[in-house]
């Protein structure tokens, strides 16, 4: 359900996707491995000095680990279609992924904060196609 969002970041597009409580971000993923999660605060320009954000991890509806993360504004990411916003800095936060398949929730626990954006990065020892 989540929205695909594009940041342009030193000249190269990159894909994130905007989650919130209602619609938090979802991945599926075979283990072991380890998932590496950036997440990005949404900032409006009115928006200064460093954002405090929550970020809660569930599988199965079982809280795994809860993150407190801190950001500034972006200096180098742009957002490609939306002017109004100001993406912040990146902040990563990594998920060891036991054997077997995994299925896991990411969302932001700030009812004032609305939307956060994150990408999923893995090895690429790890990434495998399945048919």
């Amino acid at each position: 359900p989540s929205e695909p969002v594009n940041l342009i970041t030193r000249e190269k597009a990159v894909n994130y996707y905007r989650f919130s409580m209602e619609k938090p971000l979802k991945v599926e993923i075979n283990g072991p491995t380890q998932l590496r999660v950036l997440t990005r605060i949404e900032n409006h320009y009115q928006m200064k000095g460093r954002i405090h954000y929550r970020v809660q991890v569930k599988e199965n509806a079982k809280v795994i680990s809860t993150y407190q993360l801190s950001s500034r504004r972006s200096e180098v990411a742009v957002y490609e279609n939306d002017k109004e916003l100001i993406p912040g800095k990146a902040c990563e936060f990594v998920i060891d992924i036991p054997r077997g398949r995994h299925s896991y929730e990411i969302l932001p626990l700030d009812k004032d904060k609305s939307t956060l954006l994150g990408r999923f990065l893995l090895p690429k020892k790890d990434v495998k196609l399945e048919k």
